[in-house]
């Protein structure tokens, strides 16, 4: 009988080894002291991760400090507390509205008291991006007086927002998604080397902070190291990490007194990854040489719901899906022969609609020519709803070369169905004057009704009467999931019009908010949309086209696509014409010839579709 032996390795020994060669891509040593390596951030492959200049970290630890490159950590703001100049803790930028620290640096501190100082290195000469927080969401479950440091997270969102990249080469954080709990647990792996950043104490017992940005390399300790397990209360929720001195065997100086709220990173190879929040610990105590570290792999779902928008994210998180909606084919408005898809892309960079879901909408054409200038919807056999602002350089007294095509989702298809406008009907209260869009809605006559039975290509759009108990500022509800369709541009800074119907998925936006309140003058005839990121909007072109709410069985449009600043800039939602205050103009306008709008039962509730 022979007998084999095996002899194994035991791979955690080699843990540091293979992580090294694993993320080694783009890293160079350098000539500088303590020969830093340089890590090659790729812009091109991420939008988020990647500063103006590129990481140059050495050995040095926080204590005692290395300075960082200037503007390599593009991501990290200063937080400042009871509108001071003084630095009180850091935070991290998740988008150009929203900032990301611990609860512990704003607990208890009160709206328009915080600010954030961005763009800077040394925050003593560097001139900063200031920004007050508007908001501050503190977790929910975030408890100081128990001691445990559990949920230590918040979120602050801006007024205004922070131009990204704009002249300070700002840059968003990166955030994970794991897809388990034990994946959560896990990640970032024991051992792993991360590097933590900050302004704050260089030194033990000093009561002031640095000047300029710290870094340090350090290592992610093990969930079972007894050190850790004596600190941390919750391992899903928190990590321990710490400096590991190799001759000695021990781990020595973390973060101190200033870097609370600010990140802990990891080399992704290309870009860096946020994978903590600084919370708590003893870097600043021989005793207790770890610090403690909010795991933000747990908290990405919550990150999310408080947004609202789909975070820049750099690993595992399933492509969204997108959400089809079953239309009641049987009505007589609000319905195509295809059902909707929406997907979070964007109407402004575009997500291409399917055929023959959205039948209700045209496309305007003027002086006789087949290009598209404006939208509208289908209101009955002869009549188009558009916005007024699309005749202010035309005669509405001779609508002569005013075509309008329908039945189609290529601009180009040869069965599209073209009429020809021969009256032209403009709110009396539209002023014509620039800048000034109230009352922003037309009405067009077409010189030979659609057929409606002899062609599935084309419907009505459905507009509700309201409950008149129910302000008409409310309809739209704030929060409401809307959809925005049109031929619009894909970019505001390129003059190109899409062949193909495009569709997004906005969000209407409170009345009362900074950023709507600037763009309208009166939430009776007006409502903002999108998102309070940008990305998503309606651009040149899409003027006079639907905004849409699901009404539970078929679409009922709520808007006309009126103005706004640019396409999809943050700050700036789309404005759009509030149609529920139009409707008695409208209807007495088709009872001229004998039209109604659809559907003819008068809905007194309005559907809630509001985003929780």
């Amino acid at each position: 009988m022979t007998v084999y032996i095996l002899l194994l390795l035991r791979l955690t020994y080699y843990h540091e080894w293979i992580e090294s060669i694993v993320n080694s891509k783009n890293l160079k040593s350098s000539n500088l002291a303590n020969t830093a390596m340089i890590y090659e951030c790729d812009s091109t492959t991420t939008e988020c991760g990647c500063s103006r200049e590129n990481v140059a970290l050495s050995s040095a630890k926080i204590f005692g400090g290395e300075e960082a490159v200037p503007f390599s950590w593009s991501m990290i703001v200063s937080v400042r507390l009871n509108n001071s100049e003084e630095h009180s803790c850091s935070g991290t930028i998740l988008t150009a509205f929203y900032i990301l620290t611990s609860a512990d640096c704003v607990d208890g501190a009160s709206d328009l008291e915080v600010t954030i100082a961005a763009g800077i290195h040394d925050r003593i000469t560097d001139f900063p991006m200031i920004r007050y927080a508007h908001e501050i969401y503190i977790h929910p479950q975030w408890n100081k007086s128990d001691g445990t440091y559990r949920n230590d997270i918040a979120i602050l969102r801006l007024f205004p927002p922070l131009s990204i990249p704009g002249g300070f080469g700002l840059a968003r954080t990166c955030i994970s998604y794991t897809n388990s709990k034990n994946e959560t647990i896990n990640y970032p792996s024991a051992g792993s080397n991360l590097v933590v950043v900050g302004w704050g104490s260089t030194q033990y017992n000093e009561s002031y902070f640095s000047d300029t940005l710290h870094q340090a390399g350090i290592n992610m300790i093990d969930n079972n190291n007894s050190i850790c397990q004596a600190l941390i209360h919750d391992v899903e929720k928190q990590f321990c990490a710490g400096a590991y001195e190799k001759g000695s065997g021990k781990y020595v100086d973390c973060p101190c007194r200033g870097d609370s709220g600010g990140p802990i990173l990891q080399w992704k190879g290309t870009y860096w990854e946020q994978v903590g929040i600084t919370s708590y610990g003893g870097g600043c105590h021989h005793s207790d040489p770890l610090s403690i570290f909010t795991r933000l792999t747990y908290y990405f779902d919550w990150i999310e719901s408080v947004i609202k928008i789909s975070l820049t994210t750099t690993t595992r998180k399933p492509p969204p899906q997108p959400v089809s909606y079953a239309c009641d084919k049987t009505l007589s408005c609000g319905c195509g022969m295809s059902d909707v898809a929406l997907v979070s892309s964007r109407i402004v960079g575009g997500e291409n609609a399917i055929k023959n879901s959205w039948p209700m909408i045209v496309s305007l054409r003027f002086n006789g020519t087949n290009n598209h200038s404006c939208g509208g919807t289908i209101l009955s056999n002869s009549y188009i709803l558009t916005a007024a602002h699309c005749f202010r350089r035309i005669s509405i007294d001779d609508p002569r070369g005013i075509t309008i095509a329908a039945g189609m989702l290529n601009r180009s298809d040869p069965l599209q169905i073209i009429r020809n406008v021969d009256r032209i009907y403009i709110h009396p209260n539209f002023t014509n004057l620039p800048d000034d869009y109230r009352h922003d809605v037309a009405l067009l006559h077409i010189d030979q009704p659609f057929v409606f039975a002899s062609n599935s290509n084309i419907t009505k759009t459905c507009i509700h009467r309201i409950n008149p108990l129910i302000p008409v500022s409310e309809n739209p509800k704030n929060g409401n999931r809307l959809a925005v369709i049109g031929w619009g541009l894909l970019l505001q800074q390129v003059p190109f019009i899409p062949e193909i119907l495009q569709q997004a998925e906005i969000f209407a936006i409170d009345n009362r908010d900074p950023t709507c309140s600037v763009s309208i003058n009166n939430t009776d005839f007006l409502f903002c949309s999108g998102l309070y990121e940008g990305e998503k909007d309606s651009c040149q072109g899409d003027s006079g086209g639907p905004i849409f709410q699901w009404a539970g069985k078929y679409w009922e449009q709520v808007g006309i696509v009126s103005h706004g600043k640019g396409c999809a800039i943050a700050g700036f939602p789309g404005v759009y014409v509030r149609l529920s205050y139009y409707y008695n103009w409208i209807e007495e306008i088709l009872k001229r010839d004998g039209e109604h709008l659809e559907p003819e039962i008068t809905q007194t509730t309005t559907p809630n579709t509001a985003c929780t």
